[in-house]
């Protein structure tokens, strides 16, 4: 090969020995291009790689959310059952009389709007003997489940109640099958009142 078609590199040298730190630094720089081109030709390609990431992600996150709706749901079904047996109790206390309690209990439950396929039960006796009477009012309910993540659950409440002496004296001035409850004016809540109001229109007194 002739001499003149040869080609010499040149490398900055100090007192003719080699730069060293010169050629370090220039290394990197000259070589960066050709190693990005490299990495990106060894590199994974990515494309569509977030939506098979969603579609493994959402299924956990809607059970999460539905399993937190169902527990909503039922703690919201056992809210509005103690809400009524409790009610149907100071119904009953009032009234003095368990099948208002009961009658109240159920309607209390009914104006909530709650979609089940098992209706409550409520059951009310009277104990005790006079002053000291009490009513006692029992609930049992099934916690149905909205969506179905979890499986529906039994409740149950008693409330008792001392039956108050203003009810007492006021039943005592009741007319013979006159169907009225109270004959004095207290302050009572809607739903018994409505249920004073069917009971006059049904049985209206003498």
């Amino acid at each position: 090969m002739d001499k003149s078609q040869t080609q010499e590199w040149h490398v900055p040298t100090i007192d003719g020995e080699i730069n060293d730190k010169t050629a370090k630094e220039l290394g990197p720089i000259l070589l960066a291009p050709f190693r990005s081109k490299d990495r990106q030709k060894l590199r994974t390609p990515r494309r569509g790689a977030h939506i098979i990431e969603m579609g493994l992600l959402l299924p956990a996150l809607m059970l999460g959310i539905l399993w937190f709706v169902d527990v909503g749901w039922g703690f919201h079904q056992k809210n509005v059952f103690e809400n009524a047996v409790r009610e149907g109790a100071r119904a009953g206390s009032i009234a003095a009389d368990k099948d208002v309690a009961e009658s109240i209990a159920f309607r209390t439950w009914l104006d909530a709007l709650i979609p089940t396929r098992d209706e409550p039960s409520f059951t009310a006796s009277v104990v005790g003997v006079s002053p000291a009477r009490v009513i006692q009012v029992k609930g049992e309910t099934t916690v149905e489940p909205l969506v179905g993540l979890m499986g529906g659950s039994t409740h149950s409440l008693v409330v008792t109640r001392k039956i108050e002496e203003r009810s007492r004296s006021a039943s005592s001035t009741l007319e013979p099958n006159s169907g009225l409850i109270l004959t004095k004016p207290i302050t009572l809540g809607r739903s018994l009142t409505v249920h004073l109001e069917n009971q006059l229109k049904a049985n209206p007194p003498l």
